[in-house]
């Protein structure tokens, strides 16, 4: 089924149902094909591309890809599915992070820490109500690749190595972590890291020059909807992040156009990464008006379903 919700080469479904029916695994492959499962960041707007992998996992075809990127919060649905924790990717924005104990206005203004509280996300929630298995994602057999911001040079960079529980805990805070609004810079491997979302908010062209010949991008947004300009208020936060971590703010300021660029490619049937693999993104159905600080639990609730109805709607038929 085609529409507005899915744009690009739609042959990309039929190599991961074909895969999935012939009880293909990673690591023993009878083609000589590549997949890779994107995922696009956004905040709380996780809520949909959650509901996606929940799709993706009652589907059946988490073996059907060979390494999964994922940014930000993109980088946290990955890990949930490659784990077998669709379903908790899916829930846990409605059930654990729509209260203040994540997301609290007052406490910067308070001077009690940052806008958004990932450790109690990692240490409390990944824990314990939705416990995440750090430890098979050390040694998963679909390779789960978080994208993060070297902070010293703001580039991106797709961290690796890491081979502990402990290491992992670090990379998801790393991949999210934006100065002022979720704390200071990372350190991971000696060196310090910021939201890999500021400079590669679709991993799209990584996972095609890392080999893959087949790409499913899960996005965050509808086509109607983008990265826009910072507003005034917007405007002020890039002045702050820049002071905490010089040049951050001209590259938030550049976001949108990067944002628009990656996911131009999906429409452009002669855009050079379309002639090297295939490429197909999936966006929600229809928008449930969520952005990255939503923290109304029915709003959440209704994006994580619309993310799981989008793929359901894709494989219709195959």
């Amino acid at each position: 089924m085609a529409g507005p919700f899915l744009t690009g080469d739609l042959d990309v479904l039929d190599v991961l149902v074909r895969r999935r029916d012939a009880g293909s695994r990673p690591g023993r492959r009878t083609d000589d094909l590549r997949t890779a499962l994107v995922v696009e960041g956004g905040g709380m707007r996780g809520a949909y591309t959650g509901g996606m992998v929940r799709g993706l996992e009652e589907l059946g075809l988490r073996d059907s890809f060979d390494e999964i990127f994922g940014t930000s919060s993109g980088a946290y649905v990955a890990a949930a599915f490659a784990t077998g924790q669709g379903i908790g990717a899916a829930t846990i924005y409605a059930d654990d992070l729509s209260g203040t104990r994540f997301i609290d206005y007052r406490r910067p203004l308070a001077g009690r820490g940052p806008l958004m509280h990932f450790d109690y996300l990692i240490d409390i929630v990944l824990a314990t109500s939705k416990p995440l298995d750090f430890a098979a994602l050390a040694v998963s057999d679909v390779p789960v690749r978080p994208i993060a911001t070297l902070a010293a040079t703001l580039r991106p960079h797709a961290l690796d190595d890491l081979v502990t529980p402990d290491l992992w805990r670090t990379a998801l805070r790393a991949t999210a972590r934006i100065p002022v609004l979720a704390g200071p810079p990372v350190r991971l491997h000696d060196q310090a890291w910021i939201d890999g979302s500021v400079t590669e908010p679709v991993a799209l062209r990584r996972a095609v020059d890392g080999g893959a010949t087949h790409v499913l991008a899960l996005l965050s947004r509808t086509r109607d909807e983008h990265v826009n300009p910072a507003t005034v208020t917007g405007r002020m936060l890039n002045a702050l992040v820049d002071r905490a971590n010089p040049g951050l703010g001209s590259a938030l300021r550049r976001r949108p156009s990067l944002h628009a660029e990656t996911v131009a490619v999906f429409e452009d049937t002669t855009h050079p990464l379309r002639r090297r693999a295939r490429l197909l993104a999936v966006r929600p159905l229809v928008s449930d008006r969520i952005s990255g600080l939503t923290s109304d639990p029915d709003r959440l609730r209704r994006g994580a379903d619309t993310g799981t109805a989008a793929i359901h709607a894709a494989f219709a038929g195959r």
